[in-house]
């Protein structure tokens, strides 16, 4: 029972990682449904355990395979992958628009999700977007090590500040500038 117990409470955390990702409106009722569904039939099989003699069980067992084989079938006529797509695209629509929510004297001009369960953030100077032009930078003497130093203090400054702003490991982030 406390096996039970344990993976109810690990598919309620998932479950509301899950909806946290999904986008709003598109498939928020959905999931919720989804979701609804396999509750019920966590929370019931341990109950059922307890009441149900073994041929019954045994019925039930069969008759959520055929339910799981349907299921399967009329999967496979789904496009699930065209919607996997729009899933990721908003959810790095959304982590743009929680970035730009940050106060890092940078405007987030995109966020990907890699391949590699990397968020790569390109970021674009604030003053930079209000001057139109050509633009200078300072002329540096000498071989630019510190400059270069510079540069990656700051982007580790901005990826402690980004992860620690939506719960991500710094690690996980890479900063670009446009």
């Amino acid at each position: 029972m406390v096996a039970a117990v344990k993976e109810i409470c690990i598919f309620v955390i998932i479950a509301q990682a899950v909806m946290f990702f999904a986008p709003e409106n598109s498939y928020m009722k959905y999931v919720r449904i989804l979701v609804g569904i396999i509750m019920i039939l966590k929370i019931t099989g341990p109950v059922f355990d307890l009441f149900l003699d073994e041929e019954s069980e045994k019925e039930i067992n069969r008759q959520i395979m055929m339910l799981k084989q349907e299921m399967s079938r009329e999967g496979e006529a789904l496009e699930v992958e065209d919607y996997g797509m729009g899933i990721y695209e908003s959810i790095e629509e959304e982590l743009k628009s929680r970035l730009n929510q940050c106060d890092s004297g940078y405007s987030v001009v995109g966020v990907e999700i890699s391949d590699e369960q990397k968020m790569i953030v390109t970021l674009e100077d604030k003053e930079a977007q209000t001057k139109k032009g050509i633009q200078i930078e300072a002329v540096v003497i000498g071989t630019g090590e510190e400059r270069k130093t510079e540069r990656a203090a700051q982007k580790d400054k901005l990826k402690q500040l980004f992860g620690n702003y939506i719960g991500v490991d710094a690690s996980r982030i890479e900063i670009v500038f446009s």
